[in-house]
């Protein structure tokens, strides 16, 4: 015995050799010529012998499968005894155990039997066979067990190598186990076999080298559950005693089968014959089939057999000696030259638990022919290279051809059906359909005695595809057949027509037409694809050179997206959805090709995405479009015209050389309070440049657009990157009047400039007349300055401004400068700025009035009444992000009243929170100031105050709470900043002092005090 520290890890590995294991009386049991254990270092200092991994070298195995289907593997001793000891059980079963510190067993993580002899006897199916050598390795993690096996095996006398995947899955007590071997012979497995009838002795007929893979699923008891084989062979024989003359000479063999407890599915078994050495391609045999067991042990058994590829001649060493033999002398009397491509048989039957012998109940048989030469009747040329299937019934032979060659026509399927086969008398009733290029059929059909090309003065050309012919033929079959005995019918049908380039890039495939030809023209109806598109198709080739008209095609269609794709018409930001279309394309004797098409846009999905229109499907909507060429291409909508519920639209359009547009002419849109025309141009990478003008423009949809939807919610992540995705716009207008927001709200005439990029506008200039009579103006620019943007607004009537572009309602009058300038390279380009507000009133102001209400101002009652309040200044700072804006430092007066105020306007979630100090009679407050030495006393000096109220308004936008609190007192200097009084030094004299910029405070939870609420104003 020998003691080593493993070279890695905590274990220390004993080796021991020629071990004897004893049973419980002292007998030797089993042998083991070298064995080692690694044991956890760990367990040894804790007084624990906790083995990690066992390794058994040289063990010889016995494992059994008893007939009850009990499993058992043991170690043998040097005789080759077994007495059943449970060694192998033991340390297999410990392995199937989770792993467990505390169990004797529980580190043990790997075993190892190396040079292993093994033998097998499998009780169940009758199998002894062993394994010179074998190799395990099984290791253990808390999922199961994982492994794989190498044996080299005696199948009497022939050794084979053996590979195999093991596993043993934890969570459901399952084993699994794929084996993988080559060189193997049924006829081996027959020798080895203790059984003389069943499934492994009937294989015994296979005398051939296989190579595959068994797969085999096991309960934990080790019953199985599937059995899965898949094998391969090549260059053997099969015999098959009572059904086929001689044994069978194979090529090759292709097998997949599966047993489990419901019953045998042969998935196939395929065999290749060995070929003749020509072109001709080898014979095969597929046999498929299934056994469903019965309550009883029996099966109940389909089986279907197709033979492939058979010399006529050769049929009969692979026809079944008791299937069917009455139509082999008809077939091989009246069929010459090639080959049976597939003969099929069908079994239903019964057959016995070992599946020894079947007993048919229905049988059944079906022939293909090809390359066959067949004199169908007598006086007419015969049909060569033949292909067709046959049946029979005993008095009735079926013969179908499917394919077959006429001169240079293809047979298409046909029907000869003979009748009488058991009387005197055979009559012979045959349709045949002959097919192939069109030009070939009308050469047929011009053959004495037919001739109906010449009577329709026809020799076709134009149009690609295989031309059916059906010939219908009654006659008697006798030895000297006169054309007066034969009834004769002809009908000419085009299928798979095929043009290329019809008109423009469009191709025509897959036609099924009917033809009628005369001396003028031709005229064809039916249905044919249109870049894959259906249509149904009225066509009418003037074939005169002197016709006005050389083609007119008028069809019908629904073009889905796809189709519309294949056209190079796909709009999908525009259409989505089913079109219908009626159109006609005619090509005049100078080659001049027009288009005019009436569209049904009722199923469609319409959006006109930048003015925020959309129809969806069901809607009635209607189009007209007229189409020229250009070389061919049509690539010129001379007119399009688009009416729909709210919509209507007209112009031209012209499209790049790839189908996509270029550039757009609409003369007239007219929707909701939108009256505009306008032209838009297309850049290569989507981007648009728009030119608009008209009586009015309806702007709602842009500042939506703005928004990301205005849908009174942030925009999601996915919504912001989709909005970034968009290509670039720039917009160009001037219009008489510009809706700006719902209730009316519109501006005068308007001109400028937008830029937009991704989400953002990047540059936006307008000037607008506004207020009463148009007489104000409206001045806004927001352009990039270097790498920063910067933003100004002014107005002469800062009132009409706010109101009429749906800022504000309440304001009247005023002069407004708005200025502000984003961060230099600042990706959010937040502007900070300052607004200046002069002379202005305030009027019917919620807010305000429930402000002065509040704080109990003698105001209140004048400004409910209607009376504006008058402010004189107004002035501040903002910070404006891409959510909202807030406010600092802002602060107003005027005769009565003034007022601070800092917060945030969330205009991305439509909510306020807003703060301040309102302060009244402020002429009464400046009048106690310049009381001498009581007003000092009274006011804390010249511009301080005495009394005010602090106010809070939060909440929705549309629903604002506000709060006041009218006992504040303010603090010294207050007044000074708001009624915009410099500050003076100790000598009287104005003081100047920074002034900083504050975020503003959080907001307090109630009503604010003098003392807690208002932050110092700037002095």
């Amino acid at each position: 015995m020998l003691l080593a520290k493993a070279a890695k890890g905590a274990t220390v590995e004993v080796l021991a050799d020629d071990v004897v294991l004893t049973g419980t009386g002292g007998a030797t049991v089993a042998t083991l010529p070298e064995f080692r254990v690694a044991l956890s270092v760990p367990a040894l200092l804790h007084g624990r012998l906790a083995p990690t991994r066992i390794v058994l070298v040289r063990p010889r195995l016995n494992a059994i499968r008893e007939v009850d289907g009990r499993f058992r593997l043991a170690l043998m001793s040097d005789d080759d005894t077994d007495d059943g000891n449970d060694f192998m059980a033991d340390l297999i079963a410990a392995l199937k155990r989770p792993p467990d510190p505390l169990e004797p067993l529980g580190a043990l993580t790997k075993l190892v039997v190396s040079e292993a002899r093994l033998s097998v006897d499998n009780r169940q199916l009758g199998l002894v066979w062993s394994a010179p050598r074998a190799d395990i390795s099984l290791t253990r993690d808390r999922r199961g067990i994982s492994g794989n096996a190498q044996l080299v095996v005696d199948l009497g006398g022939h050794m084979t190598q053996v590979a195999a995947e093991l596993g043993y899955r934890l969570a459901d007590g399952t084993i699994s186990a794929v084996g993988h071997f080559s060189g193997v012979s049924p006829a081996d497995l027959a020798r080895i076999t203790r059984a003389s009838d069943g499934v492994l002795a009937a294989v015994g007929g296979i005398d051939m080298p296989l190579a595959g893979t068994v797969t085999l699923d096991l309960a934990s008891d080790f019953s199985p559950r599937i059995f899965d084989v898949a094998l391969s062979g090549t260059a053997g024989t099969v015999t098959l005693p009572g059904r086929l003359k001689a044994p069978l000479a194979v090529a090759n063999l292709d097998l997949q089968a599966r047993l489990e407890p419901g019953g045998l599915t042969l998935n196939h078994l395929n065999l290749t014959l060995p070929g003749s050495g020509g072109p001709a391609p080898a014979s095969t045999v597929m046999l498929t089939g299934k056994g469903v067991k019965r309550d009883d042990g029996s099966y109940r058994v389909t089986l279907a057999t197709e033979v492939k590829s058979v010399p006529l001649s050769a049929l009969d060493a692979l026809w079944p000696l008791d299937a069917l033999p009455k139509p082999r002398a008809w077939i091989m009397q009246n069929l010459s030259d090639g080959a049976f491509d597939k003969v099929t048989f069908n079994f239903e039957g019964n057959a016995p638990p070992d599946l020894s012998d079947m007993v048919p109940n229905r049988m059944t048989a079906n022939f293909a022919f090809s390359g066959a030469t067949v004199n169908y009747m007598d006086g007419l040329p015969k049909v060569k290279d033949v292909g067709g299937t046959a049946t029979f019934d005993g008095g009735h032979l079926g013969i179908e051809l499917t394919r077959g060659r006429l001169l240079d026509l293809a047979l298409g399927t046909s029907r000869l059906d003979i009748t009488g086969l058991d009387k005197t008398a055979q009559k012979m009733e045959m349709t045949l359909p002959v097919s192939g290029p069109i030009s070939s059929a009308l050469t047929v059909i011009d053959t004495p005695p037919l001739g109906y090309a010449k009577k329709v003065g026809l020799v076709p050309a134009a149009v690609a595809g295989t031309a059916d012919m059906t010939l219908r033929f009654d006659f008697p079959l006798v030895a000297t057949l006169k054309m007066d005995q034969v009834k004769l019918g002809v009908q000419a049908h085009l299928r798979n027509v095929a043009a290329d380039n019809i008109v423009a890039d469009i191709k025509a495939s897959d036609g099924d037409l009917n033809l009628v030809l005369d001396n003028k023209g031709m005229d064809t109806n039916g249905t044919a694809r249109l870049n894959g598109m259906p249509a149904r198709i009225l066509w009418r080739e003037n074939f005169p050179a002197e016709a006005p008209i050389g083609t007119r095609v008028a069809l019908q269609a629904t073009a889905g997206d796809r189709d519309r794709q294949l056209f190079h018409l796909d709009f999908p930001d525009w259409v989505r959805g089913p079109v219908g279309v009626n159109m006609v394309y005619t090509r005049d004797a100078q080659h001049q090709e027009t288009i005019l098409a009436d569209l049904d846009l009722t199923k469609s999905a319409l959006a006109v995405s930048l003015m925020d229109w959309r129809k969806v499907t069901g809607v009635p909507a209607s189009g007209h479009v007229e189409v020229g060429f250009d070389q061919g291409r049509p690539l010129h909508v001379t007119r399009f015209q688009l009416k729909s519920e709210g919509m209507e639209a007209s112009g031209s359009m012209d499209l790049k050389h790839d189908f996509s547009i270029g550039h757009i002419a609409v003369d007239r849109y007219r929707q909701g309070r939108t009256d505009a025309a306008m032209t838009v141009d297309v850049d290569d990478a989507g981007g648009m440049r728009i030119k608009a003008a008209g009586p009015s423009m309806d702007a709602r949809p842009f500042r939506r657009s703005a928004s990301g939807g205005g849908n009174g919610r942030p925009p999601t992540e996915a919504e912001l990157k989709a909005l970034d995705a968009r290509p670039p716009l720039d917009i160009d207008f001037n219009f008489d009047k510009v809706v700006t927001a719902n209730g009316g709200r519109e501006i005068g005439a308007s001109k400028g400039q937008f830029a937009r990029r991704g989400r953002s506008w990047r540059s936006v200039v307008l000037d607008s007349r506004i207020g009463k009579d148009n007489a104000g103006h409206l001045a806004l620019r927001y352009v990039p300055d270097g790498n920063a943007m910067a933003l100004t607004i002014t107005s002469d009537d800062a009132g009409a401004a706010l109101q009429q572009l749906d800022v504000l309602d309440h304001l009247r009058g005023g002069k407004l400068v708005v200025k502000g300038h984003s961060t230099p390279g600042d990706p959010h380009e937040v502007v900070d700025g300052t607004l200046d507000v002069t002379d202005y009133q305030v009027v019917e102001a919620p807010v305000m009035a429930r402000l002065l209400s509040a704080a109990s101002f003698q105001g209140f009652s004048d400004f409910m009444s209607g009376a504006p309040i008058t402010f004189a200044k107004l002035e501040g700072g903002f910070h404006w992000t891409d959510t909202g804006v807030s406010f600092h430092d802002v602060r107003t007066s005027g005769a009565a009243i003034g007022l601070t105020m800092e917060g945030e306007i969330n205009l991305s979630r439509g909510m306020a929170d807003l703060q301040g100090t309102i302060v009244p009679f402020s002429t009464f407050n400046k009048l106690l100031g310049a009381i001498p030495i009581v007003g000092d006393l009274l006011t804390g000096g010249e511009g301080q105050g005495l009394l005010s109220a602090t106010y809070r308004v939060k909440g929705p936008l549309d629903d604002l709470d506000v709060s006041v609190n009218p006992l504040a007192v303010l603090a010294p200097g207050f007044l000074r900043n708001l009624f915009f009084l410099s500050p003076t030094d100790e000598d009287g004299k104005p003081e100047t002092k920074p002034v900083p910029r504050k975020k503003p405070a959080k907001p307090a939870a109630g009503p604010v005090t003098s003392d807690q609420a208002v932050p110092d104003t700037p002095k």
